[in-house]
């Protein structure tokens, strides 16, 4: 028993001064290296109908993706690229819109709000141009169109919402 101790106790001096040296320090740094989740903190903002905007522009994303998975390698770098580029686009003016405080009524931080937000429901026109164009060139069946038309209106509608909130 005076012997197991002994050698523990050895093996930690070990590891203590041949920092790096070693097979017991290699075990050593593979147990200190853990995986630990770091937590973000995500910003809501304050007002819970930005969010609705938000979710229904992912859900016309994510049907757009879903939709251009399998086209045709013709139209692949042309129409679909342009396309799921734009939805990308949408998102990402959403998320800017969103991270401009909400209680700053300064000029400079409406204005950019307004751009933004703008800027989406351009983005919105266009999918519905670019998904017209696919339908018309027989990319696109008619089911598909139609899908991407009604999700387009309802993110618009909500976006109208939103801005006509901030001219108030």
């Amino acid at each position: 028993m005076d012997n197991k101790v002994e050698q523990q106790k050895s093996t930690l001096n070990f590891d203590k001064k041949n920092k790096g040296k070693g097979e017991n320090t290699k075990i050593s740094q593979k147990v200190r290296r853990v995986f630990v989740p770091v937590q973000k903190t995500v910003s809501i903002p304050s007002n819970s109908s930005d969010m609705v905007v938000v979710t229904k522009a992912k859900e016309l994303v994510r049907y757009i993706f879903q939709v251009t998975a399998n086209s045709p390698k013709k139209i692949r770098f042309s129409f679909v690229s342009r396309i799921q580029s734009i939805t990308l686009d949408l998102i990402e003016n959403l998320y800017r819109a969103a991270e401009i405080p909400y209680n700053s009524r300064t000029q400079s931080s409406l204005e950019k709000k307004i751009y933004f937000l703008t800027e989406a429901k351009i983005s919105i026109k266009l999918i519905e141009y670019f998904a017209l164009l696919m339908l018309e060139c027989g990319f696109f069946e008619i089911r598909h169109y139609k899908q991407i038309a009604q999700m387009g209106i309802r993110c618009e509608t909500l976006l109208n919402a939103w801005l006509k909130k901030l001219s108030n």
